[in-house]
């Protein structure tokens, strides 16, 4: 096994442990998907003193979000999102930069 499919297993391992539910809608339908899911938030910089402000993202499987792209949706725990950008590892996670709607 290469190191590549090594990291795809892993990646799904932790997202199946450490995930929730989530629902995924790309347009053609909703379907219910395993996400890791990590809030907002805002806060001040420890160094700087400056506000520091971070979008919701969710973690998920590659697999279940091959083509997920901006305006898609996602809810999680009820609450409405669209994604601003999706970013694919290469290692069978994908990043959903996301904004409340």
């Amino acid at each position: 096994m290469t190191f590549r499919e090594d990291m795809t297993g892993v990646s799904a391992e932790i997202i199946d442990a450490l995930g929730e539910g989530a629902s995924y809608d790309d347009g053609t339908g909703s379907r219910g998907i395993t996400v890791v899911f990590d809030p907002p938030v805002l806060g001040v910089n420890p160094y700087t003193g400056e506000a520091v402000n971070t979008a919701p993202v969710a973690f998920a499987k590659t697999g279940d979000v091959p083509a997920a792209k901006h305006k898609d949706a996602l809810t999680v725990a009820g609450v409405a999102y669209e994604i601003l950008k999706a970013e694919n590892d290469g290692h069978g996670m994908t990043t959903l930069t996301l904004n409340k709607l």
